[in-house]
């Protein structure tokens, strides 16, 4: 296999729902990627398909080569101002490196381009958290769980939500819920740890 598994390894997590990106308090390990779709994880939404030049801005994020994937990307959108996936590349690699102003607007714009790309709303609501609009957070992760209703990472971030607003019954189902759909998933220990 080489170096394979690490090729794609967030595109996978990114697009099969998974939508750890090691940052974030409740984060999973990306999945194994396959030629330009990403495999998803049982009971989790269809693969969204990466263009070559954003798999390998994908790639770059993985290793934490933040630097370079921006500049890979930066020509890419120039030329696509329209493709909503690499505002969000765009994004993620700020996102990793915790400027979560500088990624913000990136995220907002993702929305606005491709609407339908869950991944975004993930990452987007634990951006909004970590700039403290708790409200933001909360509409952005619901409309993740709009996509993907069983992705414990968003349950968990409400439950923290509802944890910061003394709404300690909430909190609870949440991390109950979250807990409940990622115990039986290896790429999930963490998470269920938190």
């Amino acid at each position: 296999m080489g170096n394979r598994p690490t090729i794609l390894l967030l595109a996978a997590a990114l697009a099969a729902g998974g939508c750890g990106d090691g940052t974030g308090p409740g984060t999973a390990p990306p999945t194994e990627a396959t030629g330009t779709e990403v495999a998803p994880s049982t009971g989790e939404k269809a693969p969204i398909p990466l263009g070559p030049e954003l798999q390998v801005a994908t790639a770059l994020i993985a290793r934490q080569q933040t630097d370079s994937a921006r500049a890979r990307l930066q020509p890419f959108i120039e030329e696509h101002p329209d493709d909503g996936k690499a505002a969000f590349l765009m994004g993620l690699t700020y996102h990793r490196e915790k400027r979560y102003a500088l990624a913000r607007p990136w995220f907002e714009s993702s929305a606005a381009l491709a609407p339908d790309y869950h991944p975004t709303y993930h990452f987007y609501g634990w951006c909004l958290y970590y700039l403290g609009d708790i409200k933001g957070a909360r509409t952005a992760f619901d409309r993740h769980l709009a996509f993907l209703p069983d992705e414990g990472d968003s349950h968990f971030a409400l439950g923290l939500i509802a944890l910061d607003e003394d709404r300690l019954d909430d909190a609870r189902q949440r991390f109950v819920r979250a807990i409940e759909l990622q115990q039986d998933n290896p790429r999930r220990t963490r998470d269920v740890s938190k």
